[in-house]
């Protein structure tokens, strides 16, 4: 199994954040690549993943005098999946959308 680290949720809500931009809603499929450790063999592997998701983001106005701005308060998944694959095929995991979340919203 892969664990799912915060470095790991930071990188993919970085691609996350990319996809989402100004919408109010995302349907879409983001892949990348993760380095996991492997306390057991000493390496680092990488591992593929795909997120398949459909959500809602919700957005609160900015009311600063530069305003413009429309921060993310909230992300609610109406589906996701979330695949990883290793040299050997397919490696479960444990990624977490409430694990996700938090590196989505912004909390000025």
């Amino acid at each position: 199994m892969i664990d799912i680290t915060d470095n790991n949720y930071r990188e993919i809500a970085v691609r996350l954040r990319e996809a989402i931009a100004t919408t109010e809603w995302i349907n879409s499929t983001l892949e990348g690549a993760l380095t996991t450790s492997d306390d057991a063999a000493g390496t680092s592997p990488t591992v593929e993943w795909r997120l398949i998701l459909s959500a809602i983001v919700y957005r609160r106005p900015d009311l600063r005098p530069e305003g413009g701005r429309r921060p993310v308060s909230d992300v609610v998944p109406v589906w996701w999946e979330f695949h990883t694959v290793g040299a050997d095929g397919p490696v479960s995991n444990n990624f977490s959308f409430s694990e996700l979340k938090p590196f989505l919203i912004d909390y000025d």
